[in-house]
């Protein structure tokens, strides 16, 4: 885990490079020439002028943005732009998964241009559906006391905060829209950018790993990893109860009630809390003497208790009080957990190579696109099983990520019915050659 990589000061030699600072002069500068450039080469058209809309939103976005998600470095004090781990590696699977896909691109013909104005239009969708999707999935962590520091809140996207399915739902609809306005063979272009899409997710899953989000539950396996103190996954666990030795859940307090109360439902043999004399079935009533009144306030009671160190835990049940000792070295990192983002890497990376080697073997636009429609879904959902950072959705124990996987995969069966029933044949001939430049 690497959240941050370095920060980028505010000010060099006292003058400012965000807000309106030397950056958005830069890029000012570079808009202009952009637009200088493609405009004499292509005219001022629509295509233009969605570029420069985007670019203006950037520019926006530094000026009145970028200030206000500034942090101070705890090393050196310096207040800056922190780039992440996370940022860093989402941003390099774009570019190699653009890479790729313009490399198929002129082994058909199809100019690269093309799929630069293509990424444009699905980087923006895709960021956005997958921060709506996250917003929409944890709105309660966005509330803020003003309408402004909200919308602040959910432009910071620093240190994570996207959901892959909502990316995915998003690039979708811009590359629907993409095609449908420049006439182009959506199926064979879905073919082209499979592969790519892939491999960016690799990427973007090691920056899931440099977060620490999108973390597995509790594992004994020797490839176990533990995060840091703070982490995602080491705050879940502490919240969770696992930190003592029991799990934490909201159950009726007594059978037929609608009611749910913060209750102790597995207590681990020869643990902490099994020593201390907890069982399971227990209703937690307070922590350290502060009510419990809710599985939330439960949760964070647990971990303020572990952050201000007001250890050994007295929990109090409808069974008297107890005094819980801390596993050891809770205080300093997570129990040794399932490595789920390193998983989904390699599913994706062995995703892409199954889609690249099938591809001579399509008989017809769609098939590839479909394939990738088929197996992530599946894998998706089985890697699902084993992370706990997503609740259980609609009643359910299934996470919104896994209902997605089912619609996704009911789409695949009716993508590959519409596809095997199209005549062989490509909208663009096959190469074995790139085209030339």
């Amino acid at each position: 885990m690497l959240q941050t990589l370095f920060v980028i000061p505010n000010e060099i030699a006292g003058i400012p490079l965000f807000g309106f600072g030397i950056v958005a002069a830069l890029w000012a500068v570079w808009c202009v020439v952009y637009a200088v450039l493609q405009g004499r080469r292509t005219g001022f058209n629509a295509e233009l002028a969605t570029s420069l809309a985007v670019m203006a939103g950037v520019g926006l976005a530094i000026v009145f943005v970028v200030p206000r998600i500034m942090v101070r470095d705890e090393a050196t004090g310096v207040v800056g732009i922190a780039i992440r781990g996370y940022g860093v590696m989402l941003l390099s699977g774009i570019v190699v998964g653009v890479g790729l896909t313009v490399w198929r691109a002129r082994r058909v013909g199809v100019a690269p241009e093309l799929i630069f104005n293509l990424a444009l239009w699905v980087f923006v969708a895709g960021m956005v559906g997958a921060r709506a999707f996250y917003v929409v999935e944890y709105w309660k962590s966005f509330q803020r006391e003003s309408f402004g520091e909200t919308v602040i809140g959910i432009l910071n996207m620093t240190q994570g905060g996207l959901v892959v399915f909502g990316g995915f739902l998003g690039a979708m609809a811009a590359f629907a829209a993409f095609a449908y306005k420049h006439k182009l063979p959506a199926l064979a272009l879905a073919d082209l950018a499979a592969p790519g899409m892939l491999l960016g997710l690799a990427l973007g899953r090691i920056g899931c790993y440099c977060n620490g989000c999108c973390f597995g539950d509790t594992t004994a396996a020797p490839w176990a990893v533990e995060f840091p103190d703070g982490s995602p996954p080491h705050v879940r666990q502490v919240e969770q109860g696992k930190a003592f030795g029991f799990l934490l859940a909201a159950q009726p307090s007594s059978p037929g009630k609608a009611d749910a109360v913060p209750t102790i439902v597995s207590v681990e043999p020869d643990g902490p809390a099994a020593r201390a004399g907890l069982v399971a079935g227990e209703r937690v009533l307070a922590v350290n003497g502060a009510p419990a009144i809710s599985l939330e306030e439960t949760r964070a009671l647990l971990f303020y208790s572990v952050r201000d160190n007001r250890l050994p835990l007295v929990l109090t049940t409808d069974r008297g009080s107890r005094t819980v000792e801390a596993l050891p070295g809770l205080t300093e990192h997570s129990l040794p957990t399932h490595p789920a983002q390193i998983y989904a890497a390699v599913d994706a990376t062995l995703g892409m190579l199954l889609l690249l080697a099938f591809t001579p073997l399509s008989r017809r636009d769609g098939e590839t696109f479909a394939l990738l429609l088929t197996i992530h879904p599946i894998s998706r959902f089985l890697l699902e099983e084993i992370r706990i950072d997503e609740p259980g959705m609609f009643g359910t124990q299934l996470s919104i990520s896994q209902h997605v996987s089912i619609l996704l995969l009911a789409s695949a069966v009716i993508l590959w019915i519409y596809v095997e029933s199209r005549p062989r044949g490509f909208a663009w001939p096959r190469r074995t050659q790139p085209a030339a430049a």
